[in-house]
């Protein structure tokens, strides 16, 4: 499920959260909530192989109701895992005995879909269907992953995907993980890129894709198929995400693989029963594996169960009277040594748009159509992605400020300093603090909590910040 919206962030007092470890914000809130910290986890995985190869990594957290998004170097955002529903459990794997396969009911294109999966094989003999679709024999119509012996302790996978026959192959052996990345004409296995010279068609097939076996084109699956383990699938299409299968069984102990972006369970299409992998209630793991020719980074975001991410955290100030929405930081300017924000003012006071202050007295950051102005504190711009003028109504932009060294212990706020000639309206998609060792110390992902209420969570602390305005 991708992130497409965005929220307000609310400027009545008294909405949110407050934990025990900020009383700072209780004179704002009519009453002071507490909530419990949770253990959460952020990572980023960066890409120093060669270009086009996929890079998998596995997060793992002492949390089970956890939500997991991916975020990557364009700043979109995929939900990789989420707490399933309590009449769910999560699963290590799924395991086939060569005759259980899903029916995602998706039907692919092959020039726009691309399908991203680790497995593992518990038995190489035969030729066996893994998963996909295809229509005839291997062509541009193929989006279709084969397992065939070669000897008898070995066998390879046929990527029809990526071309026709066995001219794309990779050895694989019982026993063994691998992670595969398949779109268009070329398959990455375990950062072994194969790739072929079909041009994938824009016609859908009139069939669905299957996993652990493949559509054979008929609306059946091929004679045999894998005989193993599925940890994971995800499809998606033209980079939508269409499934995010996870490995379950349902209250009844019935096993399947739970659809995140459809909250749908999906059972057994063929005959027989899979097998169940260990039940996952002491973490969360996930895999992830990415494209490094279209991806240099990639962000995996956890935040606890009833939380989801938005786009951006908007403030719309309204009146002079209550122009007042921001974010208190919770920290002085004495201990941090780098601020960074991603941000667009969408409407133009009639002095500077605030950026951090600490109203009602300096220190403060603001920008105006020269640049940024620091005042009662000195710093410079690191970095910047806009020009004169262009963080007003031209789109979100990129920041990032040095802090000189002060003895301030006043507290920093962001987005507002509670006067109209100085408060714009702000829409914002990031916001990170760094003390001055270079240690992150603030990382803010815009969401909404279980109720509808807007802000931020804070990776590091582990807590949602509401407007304190």
């Amino acid at each position: 499920m991708q992130s497409n919206h965005s929220k307000n962030m609310l400027t009545t007092k008294g909405n949110g959260y407050a934990s025990p470890l900020n009383l700072f914000l209780s004179f704002v809130l009519l009453v002071a909530l507490v909530f419990s910290v949770v253990n959460v986890t952020s990572a980023w995985f960066t890409d120093d192989s060669s270009s086009g190869k996929t890079i998998s990594a596995t997060i793992r957290t002492s949390e089970a109701n956890l939500n997991v998004y991916q975020e990557d170097s364009n700043g979109t955002q995929t939900m990789l895992s989420k707490a399933l529903p309590t009449e769910y459990t999560q699963l290590e794997y799924i395991a086939t005995t060569g005759t259980q396969y899903i029916d995602t009911g998706f039907k692919p294109t092959p020039n726009t879909v691309k399908y991203e999966t680790t497995i593992s094989f518990d038995d190489i003999t035969g030729a066996r269907g893994v998963f996909g679709a295809r229509v005839g024999s291997p062509s541009n119509q193929s989006v279709n992953v084969f397992c065939i012996t070669s000897s008898s302790s070995s066998a390879y996978l046929r990527l029809d995907w990526a071309d026709s026959g066995s001219s794309s192959t990779y050895s694989v052996r019982a026993g063994n993980k691998y992670t595969l990345l398949c779109f268009q004409n070329s398959v990455t296995v375990n950062n072994t890129i194969k790739t072929g010279t079909i041009e994938k068609s824009m016609t859908q097939l009139d069939g669905n894709f299957y996993v652990g076996n493949f559509n054979n084109g008929t609306a059946a699956p091929y004679a045999n198929g894998m005989i193993g383990k599925i940890y994971y699938g995800r499809l998606y299409d033209n980079g939508t995400l269409m499934r995010n299968l996870i490995p379950a069984k349902n209250s009844s102990g019935v096993l399947g693989m739970y659809d995140l972006v459809e909250n749908k369970f999906y059972t057994n299409a063929g005959t027989g029963t899979f097998v169940a992998g260990a039940e996952q209630k002491s973490g969360t793991s996930i895999s992830l594996a990415y494209d490094s020719a279209n991806k240099t980074n990639n962000k995996v975001i956890v935040l606890p169960d009833g939380y989801q991410t938005i786009d951006y955290l908007s403030a719309n100030q309204g009146t002079a009277e209550t122009r007042t929405a921001s974010i208190n930081m919770g920290i002085a300017w004495k201990d941090v040594g780098k601020l960074e924000c991603d941000i667009e003012f969408t409407s133009t006071p009639s002095y500077k748009p605030m950026l951090f202050s600490s109203y009602p007295t300096n220190p403060y950051i603001c920008f105006n159509d020269t640049g940024v102005e620091f005042v009662g504190i000195t710093g410079t711009v690191l970095s910047t992605n806009y020009t004169k003028g262009q963080i007003i109504n031209n789109g979100i932009k990129h920041i990032e400020l040095n802090i000189g060294a002060n003895t301030s212990t006043k507290t920093i706020s962001f987005g507002s300093w509670q006067d109209a000639a100085w408060s714009a309206n702000w829409n914002a998609s990031s916001l990170k603090a760094y003390d001055t060792n270079g240690v992150l110390i603030r990382d803010y992902v815009p969401c909404v909590n279980g109720s509808g209420v807007a802000g931020m969570y804070d990776l590091v602390e582990s807590k949602f910040y509401t407007n304190a305005g």
